[in-house]
């Protein structure tokens, strides 16, 4: 994240952060579906 902050500094970038439904998220983290249901977890 330092790095992420420097290069934006240092470029005059506007970077925009892209983050999941914390929800949806918090769902598929819990549950580990990327062990079980891999395909549906990269879907949400």
């Amino acid at each position: 994240m330092d790095y992420k902050e420097r290069l934006t500094s240092s470029f005059n970038l506007n970077v925009v952060d892209v983050l999941p439904d914390p929800t949806q998220n918090a769902l598929t983290t819990e549950e580990q579906w990327w062990k079980e249901h891999p395909r549906l977890c990269c879907t949400i």
